[in-house]
């Protein structure tokens, strides 16, 4: 499905609804992916009884290339929230939602809190890129280096080989073929690369240090041999959040949502302790 935000942002979504509500979910992926790399937990969430959106956030998937576009987890947060507003509507819902980020997710999903924790009844970061600053290059990608840029993405970085490459380094362990095609086929897209572009140039990340509700209930899972955002980052998370679970995933990298089957039943546990009351 797609939908059009106030802002005439194109967000492209997928929506998976159980027999019976018992709570909702809204899946936001990370840097360079989509609702795939979602693929392999929507079916045990929704077996769950939860309805499952998963999205595309602008200048990745299938949602909105154009120019132009201000990238920040403020703007984004806004425009999440638009789009479940019309998921709550169109069921006549309004249970509280579990927001679920990975990687660069995980700040989306600190702004959606920051924005309306009312409707927020927990949260998931997955290898969580919240300890970082955000990239703001904008004089670097007005000079001849972001000319450059572009050549290198669009002749290198969104290749094949490139991706396989990326993705086996996120995994901790080889990518399949398969696997690295489901990246690589949203990048393709026409306008990716001017679109990307301009993420890299305005995006702007929420830190754990800007959380206005550190008390909400929130479970933090790492890969343990995450070498793109290290279990360390979990020194900087423990002080703030109040109400923390966490699980370190032993041999896995930085997707374990993707590359370790008992994600979903630490993720169902968590969520149980809070729906099952």
């Amino acid at each position: 499905r797609f939908f059009l935000t106030s802002d005439n942002v194109k967000i492209h979504y997928r929506v998976d609804v159980p027999k019976t509500i018992k709570g909702k979910v809204l899946l936001v992926h990370g840097l360079a992916a989509s609702t795939f790399s979602y693929r392999n937990n929507t079916d045990a969430l929704v077996d769950a009884g939860y309805l499952v959106v998963a999205i595309d956030l602008p200048a990745f998937g299938y949602s909105d290339r154009q120019r132009g576009l201000k990238h920040t987890q403020v703007n984004r947060a806004k425009w999440l929230w638009e789009l479940l507003d019309v998921v709550d509507e169109s069921l006549s819902e309004n249970k509280p939602w579990t927001l679920v980020g990975h990687s660069m997710g995980a700040s989306t999903i600190l702004a959606m809190s920051n924005q309306d924790d009312q409707r927020v009844k927990t949260m998931v970061m997955i290898d969580g890129a919240v300890t970082q600053e955000g990239t703001n290059l904008p004089f670097l990608l007005d000079s001849p280096i972001g000319r450059w840029l572009e050549v290198y993405l669009r002749y290198f970085a969104l290749q094949p080989d490139s991706i396989q490459t990326l993705l086996s380094s996120a995994y901790a362990r080889e990518a399949s073929q398969e696997e690295s095609q489901g990246y690589l086929k949203p990048l393709q897209i026409n306008k990716s690369i001017p679109a990307l572009l301009d993420f890299v140039k305005t995006a702007e990340n929420i830190q754990i240090q800007q959380w206005k509700y550190p008390d909400t209930p929130l479970l933090v899972v790492w890969g343990e041999v995450d070498s793109w955002v290290p279990p360390s980052s979990l020194d900087l998370i423990r002080p703030i959040a109040t109400n923390l679970s966490v699980h370190i995933f032993e041999n896995q990298g930085h997707c374990p949502h993707e590359t370790d089957p008992g994600f979903n039943d630490v993720l169902l546990g968590f969520l149980s302790q809070h729906y099952d009351d």
